[in-house]
């Protein structure tokens, strides 16, 4: 038939027609070809025709009449689509799938829960089985203004702002926002619960803030978020809520119930800290509540833990205690969370903020257990996105106070510096910095912000200077005033010589490098008003609470030194500083002054005026805080995950401003819920943590598990860039050359620069150090390895930056040996872990481990550890044996002999012996005695010491086996046994290495070999069981009617076996083993254990495990029938969702579950107690025989057909 004809037939006729046809014309077996022909004869049709025409005419005719049907128009999307880029392409099919997706669930053909990631795959770009998710680029995606980022275009200013244009800056003046009396009756503490009222003692009544949100805050359990200008009294506020759960742990008699509770504020910086528990704990004294500081410079152990009702801490260091799963004992506790200053959302510190809350609210839906969450921020135009993220009803628990409620109105100014050159417009601030102080002089005290510690006297000589210039030195101090002779005789007290140079005049400086006593003399003397300008960095913001009636902030650069350049203040900083403008009990209004570059005058305008819109900062942080909760267990695979993100802070602004997120307008049009986009976001940090190693990640099923890197960094915060380093560079050679060299490419200090001023001091310290470094100091590597090795060395540095630069690689370096550390033990590498080990203990002391273990105690003055150190003839050993006259005389100080016999036997030194037993020929047991041999001192040692128990191969370089032992203060007398499973290898080894080495001790090691010489191996095949000859046992032995009914319909009596086992698994409670042939009766045998379990512990779970679900399944309907119709016996299968599956093992006395099912649950098995209470577990096919694969493949077909 002409192909022609048959064109026209298929258009022309129905397609049973057409289907008739061909078949004639192709014969009866092309029937799947003329399926496929059929499916898309009006391509065929059209393509052809376009194909034979002979002009663009006849095309454009063709295609006229394919628009007018929906075939015709999308096989003409089709040709279009072909000729598009390969970029293109993938768009066009993603949107294309992603209608089609939401068609099918219009129809009710997909469910609504069904996630992207269980979607069918997909061919994309021509590969087969992949899904239809895109790699995006996070870099590309994060904001690189990080907290500086503005997204408003305009800022619009208060009435009656004025902008004045000078040579070389421009002004933005903004008058001060007066206070509204709006009639509101403040609320009397007397008004108060009278258990309430000693919180607010020597307080007479709330002020206007504090009286609205009184009624929400006290008496009500919903979720908060109080938005307010500084210092309008948030903190009572938080105040007020901690009485709330207080309140409901009161007891009839007035006591409280201070074990069923917790609360943890959330403070943003280290120094705020402080400042807050001394506030809280006078506060809550009378309740009997015990507030507590936790930081990175103050640790808690457990107990301690467990002992504080209110713990301050910073938003990181929570992060770290509820990413490990052990600390669920004291999160479950944990009743109300207040967020300070939840305005840091917007900065870089922001992704751990996000984290949390997702973190807490997840857990309050997973487990019902109710956890208030209370934000206190700073006034903030977008105070919605952040109640949503907090889930706060706007109508309950949503406050917003402005500028009018600020105890003391602001007055603003915003100088922007237009002058290019850098010395002109230095010199041009301190002009600037000297009018506004003038004009202030002898009205007002003036406090000057700078940013640096040399800054400071710099900037007080430079106005001092120009007063002297401008004869206006008069008005910063009265001749012959009392405040001159007052600060006249305070001068010639203070040791630093640039404040005893300043302080007759009326000037002062203040920063942390100063002597405290000189800190606390400046304070006193600004507080009593002596000090009429006073030039400080930021601690005085933030440690001091010292205010003045103007501020003037004098530049808005500081050096970063974890981008390795000078950034832009952050909000909080500014915020901060301006908060301290106005003294509320002295004056009527305080006035601000920010001294800036013209290009950020916008920025500062917006921030201080409530028009900076807080923005997510979680896209460049995604991988890292995705691992995590992945390592948690709270995320197991791409649906949990995207449900997870649509928990955070930065759904919330997707939904918001997707264009500002690089979301696509059709693709809000699409995918309203951007359940898509999540999906994306995930899969792409999902593939960065999978190529790190740091998960394993199935594409196809979605599965996300994590591995032994991951754990590591989760649990000490390292980046996954970091760790994929780390994994590339290890090998058990590492020299400590490399070490150090590896440690310097981590990618925490990927910013880190060598300045062209540098190198020079950068090479004297090289030469200094005693580790040599490969490359040159030209190479950020070899600027971090040297810094390392100066801060050790305790090296004196003369540049700021370079300072600031080594206090950020001593930050880290801690927490990045400590990854390196686990890392390498995990892999057993025995030389190498100690050498990690080591090199965490010489950054914790600050000493090398060539130098003498007693460094470690700085009651010992420099000078004897000197004359100790030069003694190298005496080994360090020999100290233990030395009496106090011997070590006098040694060292030539005789007074000294006493201290130093007596530290020397303060130093933890362990005695070890050890007992070995063969369990099989591959199996040892080993039990190790380990005995204190010196002097406790709970100031030297603190509530326990830890050591590194390490059991080493013959060669010391594989580790076998190793943990943790924690000797505490009280058990210093005793002697502990620590029982150890260790392998064995044949021909055996002469012997094995037992090393334990104290945690944070250098030189505090103990070895013992173990040998092996007299060591006799049970036989290589031991016999088996004999079966003996018993009379078969009888259903009736079961003792139970309803259990022998059981049995009775297919049996009269068990079988050799089982008769020979039962009274083991029937009468009594030891582990068993069976091991017996195919078919010989085991699973009966199991089912002994099974009956006694529900006879004598009906409470008690029962978990059977089998290796495959077809195993389970086939189990699950023979149990179904024998035991279904049992009082209170109910089964089930573990799906392997977490979550669910622990609620079924509530539910249910008998679960049924593959490996990887029960693995996934019980891994936290110490948060459920469903796992806890497990009292029998059945391992089906322990030891399944070998078989070739067609028996296997036979065998489990079988399976299925039963």
């Amino acid at each position: 038939m002409p192909l022609r004809t048959l064109r026209t037939g298929a258009l022309s006729c129905g397609a049973r027609q057409v289907e008739n046809r061909l078949v004639v014309l192709l014969d009866y077996d092309k029937f799947e070809f003329i399926k496929l022909l059929l499916a898309n004869r009006h391509t065929v049709v059209y393509c052809t025709l376009l194909g034979q025409a002979q002009d663009e005419a006849e095309k454009d005719a063709i295609r006229a009449k394919m628009q007018a049907f929906p075939e015709g128009r999308a096989i003409l999307h089709a040709l279009t689509f072909s000729h598009k880029t390969e970029g293109e392409r993938k768009r066009e099919m993603e949107k294309r799938l992603r209608k089609e997706i939401r068609g099918l669930r219009e129809q009710g053909a997909v469910d609504e829960d069904t996630s992207m990631a269980d979607r069918a795959p997909v061919e994309l770009d021509g590969k087969a089985g992949q899904t239809a998710r895109v790699v995006l680029d996070l870099e590309s995606l994060a904001f690189q203004q990080e907290g500086h980022l503005m997204a408003n275009k305009s800022c619009n200013l208060p009435e009656g702002s004025t902008r004045i244009s000078h040579k070389g800056y421009e002004e933005v003046l903004v008058p001060a926002v007066r206070n509204v009396d709006d009639g509101d009756v403040l609320k009397k503490i007397a008004d108060l619960p009278e258990w309430a009222r000693p919180a607010f003692k020597g307080t007479d009544s709330l002020n206007r803030i504090q009286t609205k949100v009184h009624e929400t805050a006290l008496f009500h359990p919903d979720n908060m978020l109080v938005c307010a200008p500084t210092g309008a009294g948030k903190t009572n506020v938080a105040l007020l809520t901690m009485l709330h759960e207080i309140g409901l742990h009161r007891r009839e008699d007035g006591s409280f119930d201070l074990e069923a509770f917790k609360i943890v504020y959330l403070a943003p910086m280290k120094a705020l800290v402080a400042e807050i528990v001394t506030n809280f704990s006078a506060r809550l004294e009378a309740f009997g509540i015990s507030v507590k500081e936790f930081t990175g410079d103050v640790q808690l152990n457990k107990q301690q833990l467990a002992e504080a009702n209110v713990i301050i801490m910073t938003p990181e260091k929570f992060d770290v205690i509820t990413r490990k799963g052990d600390a669920r004992p004291f999160t479950r506790l944990v009743k109300l969370v207040i967020i300070d200053e939840i305005h840091l959302l917007h900065d870089s510190r922001g992704p751990v903020l996000e984290t949390l809350i997702a973190r807490t609210i997840r857990q309050i839906e997973a487990t019902q257990e109710l956890v208030r969450l209370v934000g206190l921020s700073a006034t903030l135009p977008n105070y919605q996105d952040v109640a949503a993220v907090l889930r706060v009803d706007e109508k309950k628990g949503l406050f917003y106070f402005d500028n009018s409620y600020r105890p003391c109105p602001l007055e603003q100014q915003y100088i922007g510096i237009t002058e290019k050159k850098a010395l002109k417009r230095f010199q041009l601030m301190n002009e600037i910095c000297y009018d506004k102080v003038v004009a202030q002089a002898g009205k007002n005290q003036v406090l000057v912000f700078v940013h640096s510690r040399k800054e400071t006297a710099k900037t007080a000589k430079a106005i001092r200077t120009m007063a002297e210039e401008n004869d206006t030195l008069g008005k910063f101090m009265v001749e012959d005033s009392a405040s001159q002779e007052i600060c006249r005789e305070m001068a010639e007290t203070v040791k630093s010589p640039d404040l005893k140079e300043l302080l007759p005049f009326g000037f002062g400086i203040h920063h942390a490098g100063m002597a405290r006593s000189d800190r606390e003399l400046v304070e006193s003397l600004f507080a009593d008003g002596h000090i009429q300008v006073l030039c400080s960095t930021a601690t005085l913001a933030w440690g001091v609470n010292l205010p003045a009636h103007t501020v003037i902030i004098k530049g808005t650069q500081i050096y970063n030194p974890e981008k390795g350049r000078w950034v832009e203040l952050s909000s909080l900083d500014v915020m901060q500083m301006m908060g301290r403008a106005g003294r509320p009990q002295y004056d009527t209004s305080g006035t601000g002054i920010i001294i800036t570059t013209y290009s950020e005058l916008q920025y500062y305008l917006s921030l201080l005026n409530q028009q900076l819109p807080i923005e997510s900062q979680m896209v460049q942080h995604l991988p890292d805080i995705l691992n995590a909760e992945i390592v948690l267990g709270t995320v197991q695979n791409v649906r949990e995950a995207v449900q997870w993100l649509g928990y955070t802070y930065l759904y919330v602004r997707m939904l918001r401003n997707p264009s500002l997120y690089n979301v696509p307008a059709d693709e809000v049009a699409d995918d309203p819920a951007l359940e898509q986009r999540r999906a994306d976001l995930i899969h792409t940090a999902a593939t960065a943590l999978f190529k790190a190693n740091l998960i394993k990640y199935d594409r196809k099923s979605g599965n996300l598990q994590c591995t032994d890197l991951g754990r590591v960094a989760s649990y000490f915060y390292v980046g996954y860039q970091s760790i994929a380093v780390f994994n590339d560079h290890l090998k058990p050679s590492v020299s400590d050359i490399e070490l150090l060299r590896i440690f310097s490419l981590s990618g925490e200090f990927k910013y880190m620069v060598v300045r062209e001023e540098e190198k020079m001091e950068l090479h004297k310290l090289a030469d200094r150090v005693p580790i040599p470094i490969k490359e040159g100091v030209e190479e950020p590597t070899a600027k971090v390895n040297v810094l390392l090795q100066a801060y050790i060395s305790q090296l004196k540095l003369d540049g700021f930056a370079l300072l600031a630069d080594m206090v950020y690689i001593t930050q880290s370096a801690g927490r990045l040996f400590r990854a390196l550390y686990e890392i390498v033990l995990r892999r057993g590498w025995a030389a190498l872990t100690l050498k990690c080990l080591n090199l965490c203990k010489m950054v914790d002391k600050r000493m090398w481990g060539s130098m003498i273990p007693l460094r470690q105690f700085k009651s010992i003055p420099e000078e004897v550890v000197k004359k100790l150190e030069k003694k190298d003839v005496v080994q360090w050993e020999r100290f233990f044996d030395m009496s106090p006259q011997e070590i006098g005389e040694l060292i030539r100080f005789p007074k000294m002999g006493k201290t130093i016999h007596k530290l020397i036997h303060q130093f933890p030194k362990l005695e070890l012996a050890a007992h070995v037993q063969p369990i099989t020929r591959n199996v040892l047991k080993l039990e190790l005695t380990i005995t204190p041999d010196f002097q406790w001192d709970d100031k030297v040692h603190g509530a326990a010491e830890m050591f590194q128990v390490l059991v080493e191969d013959v060669d010391q370089e594989v580790i076998l086996h190793s943990e943790l032992f924690i000797l505490k203060g009280r058990y210093i007398e005793e002697e502990h046994v620590v029982s150890i499973t260790i392998p064995m290898t044949e021909p055996v080894p002469p012997q094995y290495f037992v090393r334990v080495v104290s945690d944070r001790w250098i030189g505090s090691e103990t070895v013992l070999p173990i040998s092996f010489r007299h060591l006799i191996l049970p036989e290589k095949f031991p016999p088996r069981t004999e079966l003996l000859d018993l009379q078969p046992l009888p259903v009736s032995a079961l003792r139970n009617p309803k259990f022998e009914a059981i049995y009775a319909k297919s049996l009269s009596s068990f079988n050799a076996i089982q008769t020979q086992v039962h009274n083991t698994l029937f009468n009594t409670n030891e582990n068993t083993l069976v091991a017996a042939p195919t078919g010989s009766g085991k699973t009966i045998c199991a089912e002994f254990a099974l009956l006694r379990s529900l006879q004598e512990d009906p409470a008690g779970k029962i978990v059977y495990v089998a290796p495959n679900e077809a195993i389970v399944r086939e189990r699950m309907e023979d149990w179904t029938d024998k035991f279904g119709a049992l009082d209170g016996v109910r089964m089930a299968v573990l799906s392997g969702d977490a979550v669910a599956d622990n609620k079924t093992l509530e539910r249910c006395s008998i679960v049924l579950s593959t490996p990887e099912a029960w693995d996934m649950l019980s891994r936290r098995w110490r948060q459920r107690k469903q796992v806890q209470n497990v009292s029998l577990m059945i391992v089906d096919e322990v030891a399944p025989s070998p078989a070739p694969p067609g028996a296997q493949r036979a065998r489990r077909e079988t399976r299925d057909d039963v």
